[in-house]
């Protein structure tokens, strides 16, 4: 079923395994201890920007967050629509250190975009 917003899962105090559940069909790393589990997720539809654009977010502990030169896969549980187009990204990545005390802090950025269109 489509997603939509709710309530119950959309802050960092509502993170949760579950949430991961429904975000992600699949994780995986070429680090030797696989991709780091996280401690819970938690998404949100951000409409500020003039668009409707779907936030997800991915929690780690401390010590257990992405390692430097590796590859990381994130598969998402979601569909493709006839609004895809190839000209505009479609996943950007964020990957932060501190959510709480450096909420604007970013380390990485990565983009992503169709290859071709529905």
């Amino acid at each position: 079923s489509a997603l939509s917003a709710d309530a119950d899962h959309d802050s960092l105090a509502e993170a949760n395994q579950g949430t991961c559940g429904k975000m992600l069909l699949e994780l995986h790393s070429d680090h030797a201890l696989g991709f780091p589990m996280p401690d819970g997720c938690y998404y949100h539809q951000d409409s500020s920007g003039g668009s409707d654009i779907w936030e997800f977010f991915l929690l780690f502990g401390k010590q257990n967050g992405l390692a430097p030169s590796t590859t990381y896969h994130i598969v998402l549980n979601a569909r493709a629509t006839d609004l895809l187009d190839t000209n505009s990204g479609i996943v950007e990545i964020w990957s932060m250190d501190d959510v709480v005390n450096k909420p604007l802090d970013i380390l990485e950025v990565g983009r992503a975009q169709a290859n071709k269109v529905v």
